[in-house]
């Protein structure tokens, strides 16, 4: 019986190390700067710390043969690791099927028949009802409202409008393959790209509302089915050519459309897309608009908000060099900042200015200097979640406007990201929400000459 014991207490210790470690690596992984009242500041700041405690107080009790105290700890984590299992599996129920969650699910049983073993040779120690109430009522709702923590909240986009695309009985069906409008504007149908050249300047522009990584139940996509985190193949079915322009259809899990309107003054081209999502969408990577542009210079950019230019530069990831990105807040204010390191906070600001949810945002794209064109994106700001994200921290909310070179090597080709809501930036594969409804992206392109930055307030409700 006594080499039992000796051998349980070791294989104890050597668990709870075990997950004392965990505790550590989690509270210096996961996002930090959360205020109070969120989710995050208790799962990622303070619940490490008391497992770590939790942990230090076991090994403690085990060394110090205090067996009363063991004896309550045991009742504890085996209610936690019971209670956290079944929460998850019922809470997220597509996402629990997946390899890693089943490793957990063999901890979680190992981790259970060791406490139960442990228990069963501590049966002589009397135990006080009320302390081992308390300790099985705690670790059951740790274990319960942890899993919750995790679920992505409510959607906070603003959709451009409720009402579904009417289809047109008129669509032509084409091969998909590249197209040429003009000597300066080239089309890739299948993927819904847009290609500007100007003599310095190059843009492929991809404006649809795509999803790269999504969850089916709210969950980090991380633990997604394949199939379900990659989401429909978008199939082009067709076009429709008036006097007015081109339109593209598109079906994936989203009807959408791209349109192609012929150019005014000195606007190169109008592009407008709609999409509509019968059903809530819960990602981890997506994009409202993706631009990459390449020049024949250094390349910088200034926001309508924040005219001052501000340099692409390159980052490193996960950590190293910091990328730079702007974000819209809850009140109204537009931000251009710095990461630490990598894409990870703490963030330093760079610019701020106003911009409204009603008005349009504009990107001007310079060449050593010298700007080339501006791209304004009238949706963006209305549509756009300002509720804080779940990998961000720092005060960061889901939207987001990415921007850097490819490489340190080349200071004159980089790319733009523009999402309504994601969590690219931070720590973490959590999923947020698009609400369903029909989203859109009006752009215009135009080429600049003593032009002054404006904005436009645009966005206007409409069947």
């Amino acid at each position: 019986m006594k080499l039992l014991v000796r051998v349980l207490d070791f294989l104890l210790v050597f668990g709870l190390a075990g997950f004392a470690c965990l505790a550590w690596l989690w509270w210096t992984m996961m996002p930090q700067g959360f205020p109070v009242h969120h989710a995050r500041f208790w799962t990622n700041s303070l619940l490490p710390l008391f497992a770590f405690a939790v942990c230090a107080i076991g090994i403690f009790s085990i060394t110090q043969q205090r067996r009363a105290i063991l004896k309550y700890l045991i009742f504890f984590i085996l209610s936690t690791t019971t209670s956290t299992w079944l929460t998850t599996c019922f809470t997220f129920p597509l996402s629990s099927q997946g390899d890693f969650l089943l490793a957990i699910a063999a901890t979680a049983v190992i981790a259970t028949l060791l406490c139960a073993a442990a228990i069963l040779t501590m049966l002589h120690i009397p135990i006080k009802k009320t302390i081992l109430a308390i300790s099985l009522i705690t670790g059951l709702s740790l274990g319960f409202l942890l899993p919750l923590s995790q679920q992505a909240a409510t959607g906070a986009t603003t959709p451009y409008s409720e009402k579904p695309l009417s289809k047109s009985q008129r669509v032509k069906a084409i091969d998909g393959f590249s197209m040429t409008l003009s000597n300066q504007i080239e089309l890739a149908p299948a993927e819904g790209s847009v290609t500007l050249i100007l003599p310095q300047i190059r843009l492929n522009i991809l404006p649809l509302l795509t999803f790269e990584s999504r969850s089916p139940d709210r969950f980090w996509t991380i633990f997604s089915p394949p199939k379900a985190r990659l989401g429909p193949e978008r199939i082009l079915k067709g076009m429709v050519k008036n006097d007015r322009g081109l339109t593209f259809y598109y079906q994936d899990d989203a009807n959408s459309i791209l349109k192609l309107t012929s150019a005014h003054h000195n606007d190169l081209i109008e592009i407008e897309t709609q999409s509509f999502l019968p059903n809530d969408v819960y990602s981890h990577l997506n994009t409202f608009c993706k631009i990459h542009i390449s020049t024949t210079g250094a390349l910088s950019l200034a926001f309508s908000p924040c005219p001052q230019p501000i340099a692409m530069t390159a980052f490193d990831y996960p950590v190293g060099k910091p990328a730079r990105f702007a974000y819209l807040d809850s009140k109204q204010v537009f931000h251009v900042v710095e990461a630490s390191s990598g894409e990870k906070g703490p963030f330093h600001s760079l610019q701020q200015g106003p911009l409204q949810r009603d008005d349009s945002l504009s990107i001007i794209i310079y060449s050593d200097a010298t700007p080339q064109c501006r791209i304004t994106l009238r949706d963006w700001a209305a549509q756009a979640s300002t509720q804080l994200s779940p990998t961000a921290g720092w005060g960061l909310p889901e939207n987001s406007i990415e921007f850097s070179l490819y490489n340190n090597k080349q200071k004159n080709a980089g790319v733009i990201f523009l999402s309504l809501a994601s969590t690219s930036t931070g720590r973490g594969w959590d999923s947020v929400g698009h609400t369903a409804g029909r989203y859109r992206n009006s752009i215009v392109i135009e080429t600049l000459d003593t032009l002054p930055i404006k904005n436009h307030r645009s966005h206007s409700k409409s069947p």
